[in-house]
């Protein structure tokens, strides 16, 4: 398996987008694949936060994370956050989850970032196995999701 940054792989932004939206499209009535797809060639080019880096298994898309910047309206004081982590279903299991997290710990390490954020609806205890602390439980854009964190160094 690689991860690299999108910069590197720009075709992968129709297969990121459209596996990202098959899993949270559902949150916002007003997004589609092409609005998802927009977004996610803003950041192709980016060598800082925001930053997408992309695994592959050979040839094919395995699955994709995102350095965010202020990912929570509600926490505007927290600025930088791991985002968007999706392994394609039929690759789960192998380690491909564990490794885009701790490569993006990596990247935030190497800008100087010492405290990553992070929250989701139903896989804390995967990021609880990883080191990630839990914060709160707060109830955000519609459903119930565990905030956490991780210190860096």
């Amino acid at each position: 398996m690689k991860i690299l940054p999108l910069h590197v792989i720009p075709e992968a932004v129709t297969l990121i987008a459209e596996y990202n939206f098959k899993a949270w499209g559902r949150k916002n009535p007003n997004d589609s694949v092409e609005k998802t797809i927009q977004r996610i060639q803003a950041r192709i080019e980016n060598r800082r936060p925001p930053i997408t880096l992309v695994a592959y298994e050979g040839q094919e898309y395995a699955g994709s994370v995102t350095l965010k910047l202020h990912e929570m309206r509600i926490y505007p004081e927290r600025a930088h956050w791991l985002g968007d982590l999706l392994v394609v279903p039929e690759k789960r299991s192998r380690g491909i989850g564990t490794r885009l997290v701790s490569e993006t710990e990596y990247l935030a390490s190497s800008f100087g970032i010492s405290k990553l954020h992070l929250y989701t609806t139903n896989q804390a205890s995967f990021y609880e196995r990883l080191g990630w602390e839990m914060d709160e439980y707060v109830y955000y854009e519609n459903e119930n999701v565990a905030v956490m964190f991780k210190e860096l160094y």
